[in-house]
């Protein structure tokens, strides 16, 4: 019987040991992944504005050749009239 209980202090001491490896690892883990999620956080920030003032520059772009093609037709009525 004290052998059977002697094998199964072992055991237990055996699990928390690799128990508490494993548990250091995961936190690794877990911090090299906030750390990559915080600095792509702010990767994808930029990208986002880059995209929108790279649109912002292209609908403000694609106005002023609708204003000149309007004030070209109003030329043209003039010349007409």
């Amino acid at each position: 019987a004290y052998r059977d209980l002697a094998r199964g202090e072992q055991a237990a001491t055996n699990l928390e040991n690799n128990l508490t490896n494993l548990e250091s690892r995961l936190d690794a883990i877990l911090a090299a992944l906030e750390a990559n999620e915080n600095i792509q956080v702010p990767v994808a920030t930029k990208v986002s504005q880059a995209n929108y003032s790279s649109q912002s520059t292209r609908a403000t772009g694609n106005q002023d050749k609708l204003q000149d093609g309007i004030n070209e037709n109003v030329e043209d009525k003039k010349d007409t009239a």
